[in-house]
Formats: structure tokens, C-alpha cells, sequence
């Protein structure tokens, strides 16, 4: 694998945490998520994504459940969100390497 030396190359390895020498993520992982990414080409690109109105609660008490999140019950008396359930991910990917190569390209 050949990485490329510049600036923009350095960048996507230091926030991806990606270890070129064992070709690898951090912790071991040979994936990781562009969560971050995938929420902005959603904003240009709803198409991308499969959504649906939900009513969600999240356990905010400190110990083992902080932070679960799960459907809340009708009669809890909250509102409705727009949750993504779903993404095409090709589309997304073809989307986001695009962008890098534009970036790459055309600094």
C-alpha cells in the first residue's frame, strides 16, 4: 500500500486513526465510521439516508444504561424526531471519495 506524503494525506490518517504499518484503526479495527461525514451529505443529499418519525428517550442517570437510547412509549408525552434508520452506503461512499479526490486535485 502506498501512502502519499503531503499534508492532506496526514490528515485523513490522524483522524481516521489509521496505522499504515499494520494496516489498521485504532484498537485493532480494520473499519471505522464517518459518522460526521455521512451527517453533512445527508443535509445536501436526503436521498441518502431512509428516516423515520420516532419518538426517542435516552437514559441520562449515571451507571451501566448512560446514554441508551430507545423508543419511547406514545402516552411519555414526547415529540416526534426524524431518525435515520437506514443509508445507502455506496451512494455515500461514492460520494465522500469523490470529495477527496476533489480535494486532492485541486487543493
Amino acid at each position: 500500500m502506498r501512502i502519499l506524503n503531503n499534508p492532506f494525506s496526514q490528515l485523513v490518517i490522524d483522524a481516521t486513526g489509521y496505522d499504515p504499518a499494520h494496516r489498521q484503526f485504532r484498537g485493532g479495527a480494520r473499519t471505522f465510521y464517518l459518522h460526521d461525514p455521512l451527517a453533512v451529505a445527508a443535509l445536501t443529499d436526503p436521498h441518502l439516508v431512509r428516516t423515520e418519525n420516532l419518538r426517542l428517550q435516552v437514559e441520562t442517570e449515571e451507571g451501566e444504561g448512560y446514554g441508551k437510547v430507545w423508543e419511547a412509549a406514545e402516552e411519555k408525552g414526547l415529540q416526534q424526531i426524524e431518525v435515520c434508520l437506514g443509508v445507502d452506503s455506496e451512494k455515500f461512499l461514492n460520494l465522500f471519495l469523490s470529495g477527496l479526490k476533489r480535494v486532492i486535485h485541486d487543493p
